[in-house]
């Protein structure tokens, strides 16, 4: 099992120079926070993988105040045997995001979110 974190400024200090960049703010006020999460576990010729992400955006002049979005997939694997080509069980991957809510705004796109599942034998 694994884990990993950001908090961090997004973006570059030239941005204060735009003149759409907000007066009495600067770069290091537009925050990104980043926190995953994997695992992976096995038993004899079985095999399953995880992981999931969010990801928020602190973004200046927005009345959410922020953007974020989350993502996960989980994969099944058996082996039939030794030499033998793997055979996955079935994966899933998800995708929520609410940059939706303001796809409407010119200059900004998002999707409200998608999933994806398939089993291959």
């Amino acid at each position: 099992m694994g884990t990993s974190a950001v908090y961090t400024p997004y973006l570059d200090k030239s941005m204060e120079l735009s003149v759409a960049f907000s007066q009495g703010c600067s770069a290091e006020d537009c925050k990104q926070r980043l926190i995953g999460l994997n695992f992976e576990y096995g038993m004899g010729y079985s095999q399953f993988i995880g992981e999931w992400v969010f990801n928020q955006w602190q973004v200046l002049n927005f009345t959410e105040g922020h953007l974020s979005s989350s993502g996960d997939y989980v994969e099944g694997k058996y082996e039939l045997g030794p030499g033998l080509p793997r055979c996955v069980l079935g994966e899933s991957a998800i995708k929520k995001s609410t940059m939706a809510r303001v796809a409407a705004r010119p200059g900004i796109t998002g999707s409200s979110g998608s999933k994806q599942v398939s089993a291959t034998i």
